[in-house]
């Protein structure tokens, strides 16, 4: 298989499970309320924003081989927006706060 295509293939994959996942946690916000420390909404939180950067780091370091620099750069920095995006509307519904410095 042609970087390229598992680069399309990961893209099909990965559209399904972010909207999986804010299924899931509007989910958790319904049934256990605002309030909730459901693990599961926590879990959910912490594989989205822990897998996709480093799917990026594989991708780069494999995958970009033979690939247009310019094109594929551009296509990373839309990636990271979405993914950044989809981490910061998991936390919204799931209520998660952000850390604050002191």
């Amino acid at each position: 298989m042609k970087p390229k295509d598992i680069r399309k293939l990961a893209a099909w994959i990965a559209v399904p499970l972010a909207l999986l996942s804010i299924v899931i946690a509007f989910h958790i916000r319904c049934c256990y309320g605002p309030d909730s420390k459901e693990p599961l909404g926590y879990i959910l939180l912490g594989v989205w924003a822990i897998c996709p950067p480093v799917w990026f780091f594989l991708e780069w370091a494999y995958l970009s081989e033979g690939a247009d620099k310019q094109d594929f750069k551009h296509g990373q920095e839309l990636a990271r927006n979405v993914w950044l995006a989809l981490v910061v509307v998991l936390a919204a519904i799931l209520g998660i706060k952000w850390p604050v410095g002191g």
